[in-house]
């Protein structure tokens, strides 16, 4: 299958995800009644009236949403996901670049189920620069030490964005032509021009970056 049927049919799984009503009727417009008074036989008909309304809503609701459910699984079961794995990222010792690609840290291993199958990859969190001599350093995700050939999958911090806080990102993209077995997921870096230092992710180490690992038939 080809790397852009891939995108649609991910946009497609994500649209009916948000698909359906997730909110349960309210009753209201109820007679409440008073010890002591009379109450008359239609205000007690309309109450359970509403009861009823509502009840019935609710289930409507309920089944819509289990069809949903069972929509989604269906869904990504034709787009051929035969296993995902989440990296917790912990970040690493910062490291100095010049204009060539450098090594920071492996970020985690994973197991591919198959051979032929394509991988989609997303790194999310955070990207810092402690200084630069450049206009930005450029970093780039990739899987057994080798960048993909479909596309980039890259992020940057500019000269503007130096500091301790860093730059929040998310980069993704795909990978084929890789053996079912064990493969690492890791991150380099360079400077557009000049150099860098303190050059990091999962900046702070707060631990809130993380790599997903996707595989489709």
């Amino acid at each position: 299958m080809k790397i852009r049927q891939f995108g649609l049919r991910l946009l497609g799984i994500s649209a009916l995800m948000v698909s359906g009503s997730l909110y349960a009727g309210q009753v209201s417009g109820m007679t409440t009644f008073t010890p002591g008074t009379t109450a008359y036989a239609s205000e007690v008909n309309d109450n359970f009236t509403e009861h009823t309304t509502q009840i019935n809503d609710n289930d409507t609701r309920i089944t819509a949403n289990a069809t949903a459910i069972q929509t989604n699984a269906t869904a990504i079961a034709e787009a051929g996901l035969v296993r995902w794995t989440t990296l917790n990222v912990s970040c690493p010792s910062s490291v100095s670049v010049t204009t060539t690609y450098t090594k920071i840290a492996t970020i985690g291993s994973f197991t591919k189920a198959q051979d032929g199958t394509v991988l989609n990859v997303v790194f999310s969190g955070r990207l810092s620069v402690s200084t630069m001599t450049s206009t930005g350093v450029i970093f780039e995700l990739r899987i057994d030490d080798t960048a993909t050939t479909n596309g980039r999958i890259r992020g940057s911090v500019k000269t503007a964005e130096v500091g301790v806080s860093g730059v929040a990102v998310t980069m993704e993209g795909f990978f084929s032509g890789l053996s079912a077995g064990s493969h690492t997921v890791s991150m380099y870096a360079r400077a557009t021009s000049g150099g860098a230092t303190g050059v990091q992710y999962d900046t702070g180490c707060w631990s809130t970056d993380s790599v997903i690992v996707k595989e489709f038939q």
